[in-house]
């Protein structure tokens, strides 16, 4: 198991591998989020409405290539619709990630309530809002 300092993963890491992310967020604020999707090649965002693993969604998904760090696409899919969260709450979140070849990354950023959308080349979700499972 691998902690990681925000979410996202080493670009052009290798070929023909998957990778599963999975843990804990939470969201510093009280209100609704945004979720921002991008990996080259297929990825699935899911989010728990609680700290259960089964209580989780489908909220954003990517079926091609994405560039790294470019959060707010044309894509609908890569975008999840806002979703209400709160402050200190933790939610059990997990990216699956399936890479092809070629080039390779995953990330997931966020719209905090109240904020801009994340701009391009920003990291993704800064450790301090997430939590490894137990």
């Amino acid at each position: 198991m691998t902690t990681i300092n925000s979410w996202e993963i080493p670009s052009n890491a290798a070929d023909d591998y998957g990778v599963r992310i999975r843990g804990y967020v939470i969201p510093p604020v009280t209100g609704d989020y945004v979720f921002y999707l991008t990996s080259d090649d297929h990825s699935g965002l899911y989010l728990s409405t609680d700290e259960s693993p089964e209580n989780r969604r489908r909220i954003a998904y990517v079926d091609s290539w994405r560039e790294p760090r470019k959060w707010v696409t044309w894509k609908l899919e890569t975008t999840s619709s806002p979703i209400r969260l709160e402050a200190g709450k933790r939610y059990y979140v997990e990216t699956l990630y399936k890479e092809g070849t070629g080039n390779d990354y995953l990330g997931v950023n966020w719209l905090m309530p109240g904020l801009k959308p994340p701009e391009r080349d920003t990291p993704g979700i800064p450790g301090e809002y997430l939590a490894p499972l137990p």
